[in-house]
């Protein structure tokens, strides 16, 4: 019976994957941003117990997820007995009836959630299926929610897309969610990753352009075994698992047959790396505060992070023919398993009593400081910034004398030449404003949304200011503000951008060991307002300042 229940009365006795589930974790964050959008769209499964209480079968995630919400009810679906009706009747089926992938797929769910079946083996016995045909139904137990969602709604022949899913599918759901964020998705909604795919190559196919981004999401997320094995040498295997674990990195699967995959996975999130790299190797700690700058048009020395700090200095002297005393170096390109300096020889040997002289007081003044933090912080404050004006932005919204805010916001502000025209083959012409609106007024209002929802991304902080202000909407930093003084995990993330030496002067507090002891101990203050808040929404950083470079 498929109805809604008050999330009170729902209790848990044991789930498969409790102890593995992180709010932490981009898999938890990305659902449950999806739900506060537009809610729980795939109802949980429970059973009435022998005393009376409704027992969660499958949707652990979900309830919880409701109950951060403060939802009072959830779309629910009651089942009983200890391996449930619905699936019964869906394994069942299998054997008599032609039957979807997909619809494998939730049979498969729900039999590993009730404890039913642990192990590959069990599962083809089960369904009296080829191995090949149950590979690939149990892919898509652990697939990217968009992805899954468009192949069910599409019904996509998974025939042609079965190795690109079983690839993909061995990687953690955090994982996917990273490496389909690295192609260009930058939406969690549905109707945004249509229109993206049908952009994504030139081909005029759904499925060539859908098997085109598969491919190079498999090849993304294809597991390096010789970059793993670098990692097991320079910092070993248990520490580096250790390192995931408290960062909260460890691979987490949404159904446990996946678990023997986790082995060959290792997190390879760039910023995770260069702490590991720094705080557990001699070179990393010499190198600690050393800023990060990738730029292939400077000359650079290679080095190798397995390396004693006396060897890096050797092979800097041979590299250069001059002392290391005559060698600055500025920074490093960031690349755990390519790694590179760039220095400054300089005449004057260095000595600890030059340090205060005129030739480091004009370098100071030539450089700024702060060069490398302005896109950090502001790459920091986007998703805040970006979440807010597609929550409250209304694009129909009117001034005092009845002028359409954002469409003028659009022309004068933004600078985007705006044409009513025919959109292009590719994308699709009967959900477009020319297509849907009847009324001239109403294809105004309807291509203004367009117009925004096309463009605003290329606008800079500061312009946004203007428009939200136009509007009566909170600023951008009061909004990055609130989000920082809210959470703990938050402020960790903007406190990442300053070196350990920054942190301990801005807390007040004697010098940490590591990096991530001083950014635990800066987030676990109480601010009032956001430290070093000055360094927010300029346009001093590298590259383009639209919020989409970021």
């Amino acid at each position: 019976m498929n109805n809604t229940i008050p999330v009170i009365k729902l209790i848990s006795e044991g789930n498969v994957r409790a102890n593995t589930v992180s709010k932490k974790s981009l898999e938890y964050k990305a659902l449950k941003s999806n739900i506060a959008k537009i809610g729980i769209q795939t109802p949980i499964t429970y059973r009435v117990n022998d005393k009376g209480e409704n027992v969660i079968i499958n949707g652990h995630q979900r309830v919880q997820i409701a109950k951060d919400l403060k939802l009072i009810e959830i779309p629910a679906f009651e089942s009983n007995g200890q391996v449930d009706d619905i699936t019964k009747q869906v394994s069942t089926n299998m054997f008599t009836v032609p039957m979807s992938h997909l619809d494998a797929s939730f049979a498969i769910d729900h039999l590993v959630e009730q404890g039913a079946i642990t192990t590959r083996k069990a599962l083809s016995s089960h369904f009296g299926k080829s191995i090949a045909w149950v590979d690939t139904a149990l892919a898509l137990c652990n697939i990217h929610f968009l992805i899954k969602d468009f192949l069910a709604k599409k019904k996509v022949d998974m025939t042609l897309m079965s190795p690109m899913l079983k690839e993909i599918s061995k990687s953690s759901m955090s994982q996917q969610i990273l490496a389909v964020d690295k192609l260009g998705v930058k939406s969690a909604e549905y109707n945004d990753f249509v229109e993206f795919l049908d952009d994504y190559s030139w081909n005029n196919t759904t499925n060539d352009n859908l098997e085109e981004f598969l491919t190079d999401l498999a090849s993304n997320l294809e597991s390096d075994e010789t970059k793993w094995k670098y990692i097991c040498d320079v910092i070993g295997e248990d520490t580096f698992r250790a390192c995931e674990e408290k960062a909260d990195m460890v691979p987490v699967y949404d159904n446990v047959l996946f678990e023997e995959f986790a082995k060959d996975q290792f997190c390879d999130n760039e910023e995770f790396l260069q702490e590991v790299f720094l705080s557990e190797t001699a070179i990393g700690q010499y190198l600690d505060d050393c800023p990060v700058l990738n730029d292939d048009n400077r000359n650079s020395i290679s080095f190798d992070f397995a390396n004693k700090v006396s060897t890096l200095k050797s092979n800097i002297k041979k590299e250069t023919s001059v002392p290391f005393s005559n060698i600055i170096i500025q920074a490093w390109n960031g690349d755990v398993f390519n790694s590179k300096l760039y220095v400054t020889i300089v005449k004057t040997a260095i000595t600890k009593e030059d340090k205060d002289d005129e030739y480091y007081e004009e370098k100071a003044e030539e450089k700024d400081p702060d060069q490398l933090k302005y896109n950090k912080v502001n790459k920091w404050a986007k998703p805040f910034v970006c979440d807010y004006v597609r929550a409250n932005v209304d694009t129909n919204a009117r001034d005092k004398d009845n002028n359409r805010i954002v469409l003028n916001w659009l022309i004068h502000d933004l600078g985007i030449g705006l044409v009513i025209d025919k959109p292009y083959p590719t994308e699709v012409f009967k959900n477009h404003p020319i297509a849907t609106s009847k009324t001239d007024e109403e294809l105004l209002t309807n291509m203004t949304k367009h117009w925004f929802d096309k463009h605003w991304t290329n606008a800079n902080f500061s312009t946004i200011g203007k428009l939200l202000n136009a509007l009566k909407l909170d600023l951008p930093y009061i909004i990055v503000e609130n989000a920082f003084i809210e959470e703990t995990d938050i402020r960790k993330e903007y406190f990442k951008a300053f070196s350990k030496d920054e942190l301990a002067v801005m807390t007040k507090n004697s010098l940490p060991k590591t990096k991530a002891e001083a950014v635990d101990n800066a987030a676990s203050k109480t601010y009032k307002s956001i430290p070093r808040k000055e360094l927010l929404f300029t346009n001093k950083g590298s590259g383009s300042d639209s919020i989409r470079q970021y």
